[in-house]
């Protein structure tokens, strides 16, 4: 076996560092865009270069040149074939809604065809055996660490969907079975069917929609007995509480976060749709587009169902800045002098999105506002997305106290008894040890309380 010289271990070493490297930024970043991968490429490409000067520099080599753009073409061909590869699994194969291991395991094997690529001009000077180790190896090393992904990472121990479907099924709680979730666009639809009903009761309509951000469809069952339940509140009167799913359907996948969760909900439609029409937002940071389908609020407002309305969020990604997800909706809103409160707070615990609903119901001009609260999710993310957390089953009661006294205060309105009331409480999506964007069913069941028997 021949001595392997610097360039060639250099590509070979780098080639076998950034493949077990990908499969790590699969796991932290589910859905890359084309502007991440351009920074990637470049970012890489000058770490590679320096490497190597660094490396030559400490041989003593006085033709880097020669060294840099051999290993320069080396690790080209690489990056190309691997982001390549992977950018076709996340947004064609999967269109945004990779699962971790299958995105490992696809680029485990990518990896091991190129790194017998990267072999065509060592394999002359190492010999075949060389190269064969060094490709072994390298494919080794990124078979590991997606296993290691698999079996111990964040979404590494997620239910089959046929057990947890027979988990809430079993929890009695819900009016329909899991398998025969409500898609999460249906609220839409609800909602609008509420305004434009015919009344005679001289009643004026009005909703409220309370989001529980990263609820898990299982988590009611933690507050059943709960006397300040907000979902057991509207199933008191005279309500229902119902499976839902998030997340698409095939093969128009989309990723199971808020930005997209929330946007289902407002536009009644998917990111992407069978024959077009999607609302384009299929993962967190993208922003809907000025020609998407507007959001219940605007929508309601412009078919003069509602004459105001209000949202109560605290994140700004929402709205606050032009690279927001419903930016462009605040400022058509703004532009067209539509009668839109667009409330964001600094986020200190779900008190301060109370107190602000609580503005926003106490106003009698409102007959449209949707409250959203977080402590769901950030204890999910801190402490895992499970009932048998204890940070996240206190989050989950924490939530529902603040809902249920919304609730209260929207039956404490002086013009309580002239109005009809639709009130949904809901989730955008759930979540899996501390991590959710996948198609996980844990991740993909939701719920949506309601107080009216709808028939659904």
């Amino acid at each position: 076996m021949k001595k392997i010289d610097l360039q060639t271990f250099a590509a070979l070493g780098l080639g076998a560092g950034l493949a077990v490297a990908m499969v790590w930024f699969y796991h932290v970043l589910v859905n890359w865009n084309l502007t991440q991968y351009a920074i990637a490429i470049v970012v890489i490409a000058i770490g590679v270069i320096l490497l190597t000067l660094l490396a030559l520099h400490t041989r003593g080599e006085k033709k880097a040149v020669h060294y840099i753009w051999k290993t320069a073409l080396s690790v080209a061909v690489f990056l190309v074939v691997l982001i390549g590869v992977s950018y076709i699994i996340n947004n064609v194969v999967y269109r945004g809604a990779v699962l971790a291991g299958q995105a490992a395991l696809f680029l485990c094997a990518a990896q091991l065809c190129v790194l017998f690529a990267l072999l065509v001009h060592g394999m002359a000077k190492q010999g075949m055996k060389a190269g064969a180790a060094i490709a072994g190896i390298g494919s080794a090393l990124a078979v590991i660490a997606a296993l290691l992904i698999i079996l111990l990472g964040d979404t590494g121990w997620a239910l089959p969907e046929d057990e947890y479907f027979a988990q809430l099924d079993s929890m009695g709680i819900y009016a329909n079975l899991a398998e025969h979730s409500l898609p999460q666009t249906a609220i839409f639809g609800i909602v609008v069917e509420h305004f434009e009903q015919a009344r005679d009761d001289g009643r004026t309509s009005k909703a409220l929609i309370i989001g529980f951000d990263g609820a898990r469809a299982d988590a009611p069952l933690l507050t059943a007995d709960d006397p300040r339940s907000a979902i057991q509140a509207l199933v008191n009167d005279g309500g229902k509480l119902y499976n839902m799913y998030c997340g698409g359907d095939p093969p128009f996948f989309q990723a199971t976060s808020t930005s997209p969760g929330w946007t289902n909900l407002l536009t009644g439609r998917w990111a992407r749709e069978p024959e077009g029409g999607g609302h384009g937002v299929s993962n967190n940071g993208i922003v809907k587009a000025p020609g998407a389908p507007p959001i219940l609020h605007t929508y309601l407002i412009e078919r003069a169902l509602v004459n105001q309305a209000a949202l109560v969020v605290s994140w700004d990604e929402y709205f606050a800045h032009p690279g927001a997800i419903w930016y462009h909706d605040k400022a058509y809103a703004e532009a067209n002098e539509l009668n839109i409160n667009w409330v964001n707070v600094p986020y200190d615990g779900d008190i301060v999105l109370f107190n602000a609903g609580l503005i926003e119901i106490q106003d009698l001009a409102n007959d449209f506002i949707m409250v959203t609260l977080d402590a769901c999710d950030y204890a999910g993310h801190a402490s895992g997305f499970s009932s048998d957390s204890p940070f996240y089953a206190e989050a989950f009661a924490a939530s529902e106290h603040f809902a249920f006294d919304l609730i209260q205060a929207v039956k404490a309105r002086a013009t309580y008894a002239e109005e009809d009331w639709l009130i949904i409480v809901t989730s955008d999506h759930g979540g899996v040890g501390t991590a959710h964007g996948p198609q996980f069913a844990e991740m993909r069941q939701i719920f949506m309380a309601i107080n009216k028997d709808l028939n659904l």
